[in-house]
């Protein structure tokens, strides 16, 4: 099972990442690769990596809004998904 996790402090400049998923792995060393001054490695293996990279970097998750729609909406919305998506394939 994979894990990430990110630790800051409020007020603090920077915030702890840690990851031992390969593909969060990757993320974050294209990060390191396209922003060297921002993104420092504080510990890695072969299996995982550890991170500080700037607080505003994150955002807090926040649920999905929901939307109440009549059917005549629902259907409105399909119509203009199946056009735009026939639009993108022709």
């Amino acid at each position: 099972m994979a894990e990430v996790s990110v630790e800051f402090i409020k007020g603090e400049k920077y915030l702890t990442w840690y990851s031992d998923d390969f593909a969060t792995i990757r993320h974050i060393k294209k990060l390191q690769n396209e922003h060297p001054d921002d993104v420092v490695v504080v510990a890695e293996d072969e299996n995982s990596i550890v991170v500080h990279v700037p607080v505003n970097w994150f955002r807090e998750p926040k649920p999905k809004a929901k939307r109440e729609m009549t059917e005549e909406q629902r259907l409105a919305a399909a119509e203009r998904l199946a056009k735009g998506r026939s639009l993108k394939h022709t």
